[in-house]
């Protein structure tokens, strides 16, 4: 994750928890997603264990998601094909 997201952390538990679902994710969810959902989940149950936050990792990434879904205005909007490349 980025510094700034470790920096932020904090008061991104204090936005999100009472969120039903959060959902992390890099472009293919290898590395940095599910690092930061591994760290988001900790700082969660550190700073405000009554909640319960569903964490979690969008498989395949935005690699896999983008392709499938950009049509999908319920889950995708502003959808730039350009910048990916379609």
């Amino acid at each position: 994750p980025a510094p700034r997201f470790k920096a932020d952390i904090d008061d991104m538990v204090d936005r999100f928890k009472s969120t039903q679902c959060l959902v992390f994710h890099c472009h293919f969810s290898q590395v940095r997603g599910p690092s930061a959902a591994s760290m988001f989940e900790a700082h969660l149950k550190a700073k405000a264990p009554e909640n319960n936050v569903d964490v979690c990792v969008l498989s395949g990434g935005a690699a896999n998601f983008v392709p499938m879904y950009h049509t999908d205005e319920t889950l995708v909007e502003n959808f730039d094909a350009a910048f990916w490349g379609m």
